[in-house]
């Protein structure tokens, strides 16, 4: 009787090793997983975790250099003499400006109150830019678009705009304007300014090949 007794013992300790495996491995995987979005969330929320992680693309990012960071996305966080450089595109940025309702992030909505580009210069080379590989699209009737979340830009300004696309040249001295994207009303663009727009084309012009010298005749003599 002794040992029919400790039979049901043995089988009822598996399944209990088993769950106890199976709640160190959800603990570890939520740990992997949840303490870094949380490390993110919480820099975020502060000015100086805010700058960190700007400086530290700066750092990881070859093509990416930032002069000087100051303040935080709540009160308006600036971004003086940033400059993106990559295969035919040279971004530079002297001064930027960005301010976002961090309090309805939560919600899910994107608020922006302020994107402000001081002096921008954009310029693209589009001859010395990598191909685009050509992917075969199937045309079909047009989806609506579902967004996950709402974006309100309450306002965008732009001054002294200067951009060279290859041959061509386009600038404007200010540019004022708000935009707004959801479900319910998709994007809706509000009144909007720009002033002293120029746009212009620079021809290349083909030096004359140089002609061959007419040598005069001999005269007899």
């Amino acid at each position: 009787m002794s040992e029919q007794e400790k039979q049901p013992d043995n089988q009822t300790t598996q399944p209990v090793k088993k769950k106890k495996t199976c709640r160190k491995i959800l603990c570890v995987g939520s740990a992997v997983i949840f303490v870094p979005v949380l490390g993110l969330v919480t820099a975020l929320s502060f000015d100086s975790g805010q700058r960190a992680i700007i400086q530290l693309a700066d750092k990881m990012l070859d093509s990416l250099s930032i002069e000087q960071v100051s303040g935080g996305l709540q009160d308006g966080l600036v971004l003086e003499n940033l400059r993106f450089q990559t295969t035919g595109v040279d971004v530079a940025l002297p001064k930027t400006r960005l301010q976002l309702n961090l309090a309805r992030l939560l919600s899910g909505d994107i608020i922006v109150d302020d994107l402000s580009l001081t002096q921008p210069k954009i310029a693209i080379d589009t001859s010395v830019m990598p191909p685009s590989e050509e992917k075969e699209t199937e045309s079909g009737p047009m989806e609506k678009i579902h967004l996950p979340v709402s974006v309100q830009v309450k306002n965008v300004a732009i001054t002294d705009f200067d951009m060279k696309l290859d041959q061509s040249n386009i600038t404007f001295s200010s540019f004022q304007s708000a935009v707004s994207l959801n479900n319910e009303s998709g994007l809706t663009l509000e009144p909007t300014t720009l002033s002293d727009v120029l746009f212009s084309t620079v021809s290349q012009t083909q030096p004359n090949p140089p002609q061959p010298e007419q040598k005069e005749p001999a005269k007899p003599c």
